[in-house]
């Protein structure tokens, strides 16, 4: 754990801080957004060219390796429009530590498919109130919720997952 011990070591470990050559790769294709206070645990980035024609995002494909490895080969997948990892060591022993963002749910499957045939077997997290894609947990997907299953207009969007809960409940 001493790997993840700040958020510049996490940033490292994933491949993601800047001025590394991983780092610097992955500023060519996209953009990290400004740190959100509403999402403080989370590092997320989009991609700097959409495809045209290519709508919004709202399928979303949960990575939940017990240790974080292979899946951080989901941004190099040319379907993804956006994704987010954890900031620091909390995020990264979260179940959903990993989450990418989809137009589509074809493209969501298509991209599952090629992914797990690379960490396919990696011991697994799994992420609650989520679908598996692989029976294993190590790949699950969700989806936003409509926007008129919000109550009002000024509570913020919920997620998949709190969303799941927030209607079971009710």
């Amino acid at each position: 754990m001493a790997e993840y011990a700040t958020e510049t070591q996490v940033a490292r470990r994933l491949g993601v801080l800047e001025g590394t050559e991983s780092g610097d790769r992955l500023s060519k294709k996209w953009t990290e957004m400004p740190a959100d206070p509403a999402n403080a645990g989370w590092r997320i980035w989009r991609r700097k060219h959409k495809s045209k024609g290519t709508p919004g995002f709202g399928c979303k494909l949960y990575v939940s390796p017990r240790v974080f490895g292979g899946g951080r080969d989901v941004w190099r997948d040319r379907c993804v429009q956006q994704f987010k990892v954890g900031r620091d060591i909390y995020g990264m022993l979260r179940p959903d530590k990993l989450v990418a963002y989809f137009a589509t749910q074809q493209q969501l499957c298509e991209t599952s498919e090629r992914l797990y045939a690379r960490v396919g077997g990696m011991a697994a997290h799994g992420v609650p109130f989520t679908c598996e894609l692989h029976g294993d947990g190590l790949l699950s997907w969700g989806m936003d919720p409509p926007k008129r299953a919000q109550v009002l207009a000024w509570q913020e969007r919920q997620s998949w997952r709190l969303w799941v809960v927030n209607t079971a409940i009710v």
